[in-house]
């Protein structure tokens, strides 16, 4: 494992699994290397901003479909809820990050956040966020996360775009923090379980220009 520490709001850990037997088939279009990357970030939570969420194990969904009974003869398998942020906390979050940083002094350091934009797209492709979403609520959200934000980052905090923030340098084409994304962005793909569920650099933009209206 690979600890990282940035400062005293944030970590990250890097899980390293070795790598499969030759005589042991891997999963056709699942992931290419053995990495279990987890992040952490210590803030106070915007009030109202919470959620629950169910959380099935892969175990539990596995004794589920072959004999429901085993759920009751071994409980903790069974589905459990949560406390969550709220989706829109995320994406409100995520665009923030990118934003700032592409009108840093140091744009191309925007690159470092690619994984962001592979987050943003299947934030906004889901359909109960996105139903959620509107310009207006991103606006007020906005001021809520900047608001929370520990207080060695909150002045750093760029105002939001007046189209939105999908007119941010970080999604132009050109754009130094664009360009930094896109040679950064195939590193995740390492991050994302089957190809099922990756969104490539030039689709994951394509559904952040499509929600311009909402963001």
């Amino acid at each position: 494992m690979e600890h990282r520490r940035f400062g005293d709001r944030f970590a990250s850990t890097t899980i390293t699994y070795p790598p499969l037997a030759d005589n042991i088939m891997p999963i056709v279009g699942g992931p290419t290397y053995g990495d279990v990357l987890v992040e952490m970030t210590i803030r106070d939570q915007p009030t109202d901003t919470t959620t629950f969420a169910t959380v099935t194990s892969l175990v539990g969904e596995a004794a589920a479909a072959i004999d429901p009974a085993l759920l009751e003869e071994y409980p903790i398998l069974e589905p459990f809820e949560v406390l969550a942020a709220d989706p829109i906390v995320a994406v409100v979050d995520k665009l923030d990050a990118l934003h700032w940083r592409s009108l840093s002094d140091k744009p191309e350091d925007t690159g470092l956040r690619a994984r962001d934009i592979h987050d943003l797209a299947c934030l906004l492709r889901h359909e109960p966020t996105r139903a959620a979403l509107s310009s207006d609520r991103v606006a007020e959200m906005h001021e809520t996360v900047v608001s929370s934000l520990p207080p060695g980052l909150a002045g750093r905090t760029n105002v939001r775009p007046t189209g939105g923030f999908a007119a941010s340098p970080a999604f132009q084409p050109g754009e130094a923090a664009y360009e930094a994304l896109k040679a950064n962005y195939p590193a995740i793909r390492q991050y994302v379980y089957t190809d099922d569920h990756w969104v490539g650099f030039e689709d994951a933009l394509a559904i952040i220009h499509n929600s311009s209206n909402l963001i």
